[in-house]
């Protein structure tokens, strides 16, 4: 297994082997994926495939290496962060976007030495092969594997069970939805137990089983990468670099006047629509420093992320974010300044002219409000059974979108079930339908809350009473129905589950006291988040008293 990055550009790593794992142990193995990357999903599950995917026993030839970068953090500047729990292992071929030919699932996943140098990479005797579109290629990445050279401070560089199957649920749910992420090939258990601060109780510590995270992705270059590049290497590795970038990510910008400049365009657009796209679902990152934005367009780094219940603009859900920098209403903001980062690292290879540079990077980073308020209205119409003709939402259509969603932050409505309780409206035709009681018959949230309980989910929510009691809401009712909203546009936009804070939590605190089971069943229905699951409780919208206080942890 090799990397074309690290062969291109190894000032961007440092060669590194994962620490020992006393047993290691395949906890979830992502078969669909697997089966994609040309692994055989059956054989990373054995010990084999766990020493595999712990880093500790890996093919032939491969050269894991820590990855460098820079980044601001919270809006301040740390000159060097880099990888200080993963490793980058190298490319595999992606049969879903055309590769030529996928390796075999013993070439790829047999174990054998790897130390750094190791001459097994050289490879002479092996019979050519048809050069592979860099485009199809994907990285495997091993996130929680030890202390690494850009390890910080007391860091042990071990990643816990819990966070790291929170990030595999995620990325499957966000994949799902068609949200451009990255991916868990699998976590393992390294079977050691790691230190960490109780939850419950900061003061005491508690040992937690160690795992790591197998993740893969279109590449791991970060804005950050970027702004080590040129605080490192000059003008020259940062050129090298967006050749990387627009080979790998960007092929067409190849053959624009300006190859760079059109790569930083293409890369502000996918981060708008991104943003947007996360918003639609109520993600909130959490933490989205420059050095977890990948140039690639896909969202990296989910560690203490989370998603609305209330429908909250300034819901805030990290344990580390203690200012709240990135709550969800901040995240369109806190991109563009990523990418006002990025522009500045850009700068030496745009033009040769500083000025001028400055101009083209302000021009193209002015595309960012319009692309992503463009996107943002076009997702949230569709939830709303509206089209969006063209590159502007009609103003009845926009007024739609803002309207609805100022009624539900201001009565905190469940940002998932309100989108859901209104396909029943539009299909009836009926918007007097909307009386807070649903097409169930569900007794209202405020009596279900008191209870601590909650309805089925899968058959359509009720809306909120509060919202639906609200004269407010029943005029936009009405006007909503006059323009003629599509339910099974509405069906295919609006998921009828998301992984419920709540519900994942506890599903995580069962895994790490040795019970898998309830992430499975939540992996299960958020990987089709478009089914209606009867008799799946799981998901459904939590009581008054789960939605409150609720904070997310990235494990370190």
């Amino acid at each position: 297994m090799r990397s074309s990055f690290l062969q291109d550009l190894p000032e961007l790593g440092i060669a590194w082997r994962a620490q020992s794992a006393p047993a290691p142990r395949s906890v979830l193995v992502n078969d669909g994926l697997a089966a994609q990357l040309g692994l055989d999903p059956q054989r990373l599950r054995t010990r084999t495939g766990a020493a595999l995917l712990t880093g500790t026993d890996l093919p032939a030839g491969t050269r894991p290496a820590a990855l460098a970068y820079a980044g601001h953090q919270f809006g301040g500047w740390s000159p060097r962060l880099g990888d200080g729990r993963a490793l980058l292992l190298g490319d595999l071929p992606d049969a879903a976007a055309g590769f030529p030919e996928a390796a075999s699932p013993e070439a790829v996943a047999s174990p054998g030495p790897a130390a750094p140098g190791d001459a097994a990479d050289a490879d002479v005797d092996a019979p050519a092969r048809e050069t592979p579109d860099p485009a199809s290629l994907r990285e495997l990445h091993l996130k929680g594997i030890g202390r690494t050279p850009f390890a910080r401070g007391g860091a042990d560089g071990n990643a816990v069970l819990g966070p790291m199957l929170r990030e595999h649920v995620v990325g499957e749910f966000l994949h799902a939805v068609g949200i451009p992420t990255t991916r868990s090939l699998g976590v393992a258990a390294t079977g050691a137990l790691v230190p960490r601060p109780d939850r419950a109780d900061p003061r005491r510590t508690v040992e937690l089983p160690g795992a790591v995270l197998a993740r893969v992705a279109h590449s791991h270059v970060r804005v950050g990468t970027f702004q080590y590049a040129l605080s490192t290497g000059g003008p020259e590795l940062v050129r090298r670099l967006a050749h990387w970038c627009i080979t790998r990510h960007h092929p067409e910008a190849a053959d624009a006047a300006n190859p760079p400049l059109e790569l930083y365009r293409r890369v502000v657009f996918a981060q708008a629509r991104l943003v947007a796209a996360w918003e639609a679902v109520g993600f909130v990152h959490g933490v989205m420093n420059t050095d977890n934005m990948a140039l690639s367009g896909q969202g990296i780094d989910y560690g203490p992320c989370a998603f609305l219940d209330a429908h909250d603009p300034d819901a805030v859900f990290s344990s580390i974010d203690r200012t709240g920098r990135y709550p969800y209403r901040n995240q369109a903001a806190a991109a563009q300044w990523n990418l006002a980062r990025c522009a500045e690292a850009l700068l030496p290879v745009l033009d040769a002219e500083p000025d001028r540079a400055v101009d083209l990077a302000q021009e193209a980073l002015a595309e960012f409000p319009p692309a992503y308020e463009a996107e943002r209205l076009r997702l949230f119409a569709a939830r709303i059974g509206l089209r969006v003709q063209g590159e502007a939402a009609a103003p009845s259509t926009a007024a739609a979108v803002e309207d609805l969603l100022g009624l539900m932050a201001q009565h905190a409505a469940d940002h998932t079930d309100t989108f859901g309780a209104l396909i029943p409206v539009a299909e009836s035709g009926d918007p007097a339908r909307a009386d807070g009681h649903g097409s169930r018959g569900a007794r209202p949230r405020a009596e279900r809350a008191a209870e601590g309980t909650r309805d089925e989910p899968g058959a359509d929510p009720s809306p909120d009473p509060g919202l639906a009691a609200d004269p407010r809401f029943r005029e936009w009712l009405a006007r909503w129905h006059q323009l003629g909203p599509d339910p099974a546009l509405m069906r295919r936009s609006a998921p009828r589950v998301v992984p419920r804070n709540h519900a994942l939590q506890e599903a995580l605190d069962a895994a790490e006291a040795g019970e898998i089971g309830p992430v499975l069943e939540i992996l299960d229905a958020v990987s089709h988040p478009f089914e209606h699951r009867p008799g799946n409780t799981r998901l459904g919208a939590p009581s008054g008293a789960q939605t409150r206080g609720f904070t997310t942890y990235c494990g370190t």
